[in-house]
């Protein structure tokens, strides 16, 4: 007849057989449901880097249209006032009434700088190109992930349809700019 120690010592081996299995059946029925959570957490992933690439593109865009407005702004003159040239004894020397493009008159000046005339003067230095560099910076990291330049002129830079040729215009001149620039 086992004794009461013994007894004991049975009921806690069974008790701890119980619990064992117990455990196993969690495991197992828990490792059932993460295998079904599991493409959800892919899926969730995915849609973040997405998201996230969206976003910086996004941003990038942003910035970049700041940093274009600014210029624009830094290009016209706060008012358009009239600017005199005086005129110097030689500076016509047929006096008829036709003024002509080289030549200096009294008359006050006051054509407003336009898109033309922007784009033809170009006083970019060094440190005011630097804004172009975290533009530049995206749109690499965008190639190395796969991204299509038509991609990027079309979502990025926003020059899709009628524009698309200034976009890729755009988007040499960026590259290249970042490769003479060192970035």
């Amino acid at each position: 007849m086992p004794s009461n120690k013994d007894r004991v010592e049975i009921s806690l081996r069974y008790i701890s057989l119980f619990c064992t299995s117990v455990a196993g059946v969690t495991a197992i029925v828990t490792g059932g449901a993460l295998q079904r959570i599991t493409p959800l957490i892919k899926a969730i992933e995915t849609a973040e880097k997405a998201d996230f690439i969206s976003q910086l593109a996004t941003s990038q865009w942003v910035q970049e249209q700041q940093y274009q407005q600014q210029a624009v702004s830094a290009l016209q003159p706060a008012q358009q006032q009239a600017v005199t040239i005086p005129v110097t004894a030689n500076s016509n020397d047929c006096n008829d009434a036709v003024t002509r493009d080289n030549e200096v008159t009294d008359k006050p000046v006051t054509k407003p700088v336009t898109a033309e005339t922007q784009l033809s003067v170009t006083t970019e230095t060094p440190e005011t190109m630097e804004h172009y560099r975290p533009m530049f910076h995206s749109v690499v990291a965008l190639q190395q992930q796969g991204i299509s330049d038509s991609d990027i002129i079309k979502d990025v830079l926003k020059r899709g349809g009628t524009n698309y040729q200034e976009g890729k215009t755009m988007l040499e001149a960026l590259l290249q700019l970042g490769k003479q620039q060192g970035w």
